[in-house]
């Protein structure tokens, strides 16, 4: 499946090494910010249009969620979570639903990386 990972910018690490976990099972990653140095250079507006791109060739958006008791509102994940349900992507959640519309019914929310693994198993 292609896949784009979303995560709030603090994360990009952890996104860089769930999109490894997922080319080792097999996953194709269309998403790059998340790769060191991938975004420097570039204007916002060229970034935004590389990650609307990198949306269009995905099959499917896994989201990094936040703690619910954290504080941390806004960020480039809850608009590429919106575009991919535009799309109608398969959209996956990981962690806590942060946000009321991670309660509708075309999201699946998993509580860890295994439980992405076993929800992706098949594609």
């Amino acid at each position: 499946m292609r896949i784009y990972v979303a995560a709030r910018w603090g994360r990009r690490e952890e996104a860089a090494r769930l999109a490894q976990i997922l080319i080792e099972e097999d996953h194709v990653i269309t998403s790059s910010w998340h790769v060191a140095g991938v975004s420097e250079g570039r204007s916002k507006r060229d970034n935004a249009l590389m990650d609307v791109s990198e949306l269009d060739a995905a099959d499917c958006i896994v989201l990094l969620a936040e703690p619910l008791d954290k504080d941390n509102a806004g960020g480039g994940r809850y608009f590429e979570c919106g575009y991919a349900c535009a799309r109608h992507l398969r959209i996956i959640v990981v962690g806590e639903r942060e946000l009321v519309f991670f309660h509708l019914p075309q999201v699946e929310v998993v509580p860890d990386v295994r439980g992405l693994i076993s929800a992706l198993e098949g594609y």
